[in-house]
């Protein structure tokens, strides 16, 4: 008799990475919060050519869900259409998962600046937020309104007064010359 019949056996291995793969299947993987939403979809497999006919009921700024009844293999590259009344969205994508008789779930990989602008607008439309764009970004004093510009100049001309580098006048003369 072995020493270690006591511990029962359950019939598959119980160790860390085995917990890791079945817990892990569980969390949350995506990059940008979903909504739902209703529109009609049209989901092409460029090699073969088979398109497929679905309706969008949820949405990401960086993927879909696609319910139908014949869903493409995960990992399969594809052309995604997205009909919202009057509304076209386009992008290149990958199926990232499939369930068979229920629908398949779709990255955006690339699409142009007019379909991700109109994508944008569908997640602000949700209650979504963007994040911010680069140009945003680097636009600085450039992108800021006559008020924002004001504020910031009014801290640093504080800033600048307590640590006696600017006098009450030198700061008057400064607000003059701006608001010229």
């Amino acid at each position: 008799m072995s020493s270690d019949s006591a511990e029962p056996r359950t019939g598959t291995p119980e160790n860390s990475s085995t917990r890791r793969a079945v817990y892990g299947r569980n969390q949350e993987r995506r990059r940008s919060q979903r909504f739902p939403f209703n529109a009609d979809a049209e989901v092409l497999e460029p090699q073969s050519g088979t398109k497929i006919r679905g309706r969008v009921t949820d949405i990401s700024l960086s993927g879909c869900y696609v319910d139908t009844l014949n869903p493409l293999l995960a990992s399969t590259p594809a052309q995604i259409r997205i009909v919202r009344g009057t509304q076209v969205f386009e992008a290149q994508a990958k199926v990232t998962y499939c369930k068979l008789g229920m629908g398949m779930g779709l990255a955006f990989l690339s699409t142009q600046a007019e379909h991700k602008k109109l994508l944008g607008a569908w997640i602000v439309e949700l209650g979504g937020e963007l994040p911010p764009t680069p140009e945003s970004k680097s636009d600085g004093v450039k992108g800021m309104s006559n008020d924002q510009l004001s504020r910031v100049m009014s801290e640093l001309m504080q800033v600048l007064m307590r640590k006696g580098l600017l006098t009450e006048a030198e700061r008057q003369e400064i607000l003059l010359k701006i608001q010229s």
